[in-house]
């Protein structure tokens, strides 16, 4: 691998896990904003969430259910 491939590489690792971040932030942000109708928008569509006491909801129409989407 060259030496910019390499760069390459590292600049996409890093702008994937800031992603992961902005990701988690907006996540966050919105649950404690309980802005609820948003929350299913952090999910892809085949997501798996296992919520403690909540168990476990696969894909986004468990998920809505979860947070009350209607």
């Amino acid at each position: 691998m060259s030496k910019i491939e390499e760069i390459e590489k590292r600049l996409g690792d890093m702008e994937n896990l800031e992603a992961v971040k902005d990701l988690h932030r907006r996540y966050m942000y919105l649950v404690n904003s309980q802005k609820w109708d948003e929350v299913i928008d952090c999910f892809t569509q085949d997501a798996t969430a296992d919520i403690g006491m909540h168990g476990s909801h696969k894909g986004v129409a468990e998920l809505s259910d979860l947070f009350k989407i209607k």
